[in-house]
Parts: structure tokens; sequence; C-alpha cells
């Protein structure tokens, strides 16, 4: 970056558009285990983290009378988007 500060000046300016772009989308999902916990998109705010960590618990809680007395194939995946 010493050598080229204007790429240094490009790449800011490259990731402020992105953060830009993001926040007038305005897209915001919460999904554990390809299910939908909470979407921006649906419900015009973005969700209480008390509000979150009931709902996995209740997906949890599904999850393990399901699975009860079978081994898990693999670890939960949360992703946010």
């Amino acid at each position: 970056m010493h050598d080229n500060p204007m790429l240094a000046i490009g790449g800011a300016f490259a990731l402020d558009v992105v953060a830009q772009t993001l926040q007038s989308i305005n897209a915001f999902e919460v999904t554990y285990n390809g299910q939908k916990l909470h979407s921006k998109l649906a419900t015009g705010r973005m969700p209480q983290p008390v509000e979150l960590v009931r709902q996995l618990e209740t997906m949890r809680a599904k999850e393990k009378t399901r699975t009860q007395g079978a081994a898990e194939a693999s670890a939960p995946k949360v992703r946010i988007e």
C-alpha cells in the first residue's frame, strides 16, 4: 500500500459503496440450519437479541426431541446475512 496509495483509496471507496448498498437494501436475515429465524425484509425491523435467543432455543428443543437417541451427523450452522 505504501507503493500505491491509490490502490488503498480505491479499496476504501469500494468498501464504502458496498456498505451503502447493503444499508439501502435493508436486507438482513438470520437462519439456523436452513430455517429462517428472522427476516428484516418480512418484518421491516431488526430482531431483538432476546427474540432470536428464544426462537433458537425453541428450534433446538424441537431438534433434540426429533433426534433423541440418534447420533447427530453434523454440528448446527448459524448464518447471518
